[in-house]
């Protein structure tokens, strides 16, 4: 997996909102729980760089 800084990771996650909130949000409940899957996997890996 390669690297992700939390902002480059922020910026990801902001660009992938976009289309969603040009229109109104079609599944934002679908959405929010991949950001939050993604969010966790994130933290997760950075741990465990930081334990090493």
């Amino acid at each position: 997996m390669e690297k992700l800084t939390q902002e480059a990771f922020n910026k990801r996650i902001s660009a992938a909102m976009e289309p969603v909130k040009s229109t109104n949000g079609a599944r934002p409940d679908a959405l929010r729980t991949l950001v939050e899957r993604a969010r966790a996997r994130n933290k997760q890996v950075l741990n465990k760089r930081v334990e090493k």
